[in-house]
């Protein structure tokens, strides 16, 4: 399903005009969640696009750029601040906060904590 996942993302994002290119994408998981990544890499890695899956949806909801805020992402000393404001996108409010291998999901009263993987 990962890999699925990835060949549409780059499709989309060759099909988006005016997105970063995605050159890889990153995934977080836990309890059932997955916030899925699109990195563009220009003159440094960007997020370009998300997409949230709750627990039992193997299609995903893509994030609308405007309700999607990265305050921090980078990935040299390994940090990545991503908040959802949860408007109109039909996905939650959520907040995930990784800081070097360990990640942690804010989202519905529930913080959960998970190893965040690096590898592009």
């Amino acid at each position: 399903m990962k890999t699925t996942h990835h060949v549409l993302a780059l499709l989309l994002a060759a099909a988006w005009p005016g997105a970063a290119w995605a050159s890889w994408t990153l995934d977080f998981g836990v309890g059932g969640y997955c916030i899925e990544m699109e990195v563009g890499d220009d003159a440094a890695p960007v997020v370009g696009r998300v997409r949230f899956f709750a627990p039992g949806d193997s299609t995903g909801i893509p994030l609308r750029p405007q309700d999607v805020r990265v305050d921090a992402f980078d990935v040299d000393r390994r940090q990545l601040h991503l908040e959802h404001k949860g408007s109109g996108a039909g996905a939650p409010a959520f907040d995930l906060r990784v800081d070097g291998e360990s990640g942690v999901l804010e989202i519905d009263g529930q913080q959960l904590p998970a190893p965040f993987d690096w590898q592009m």
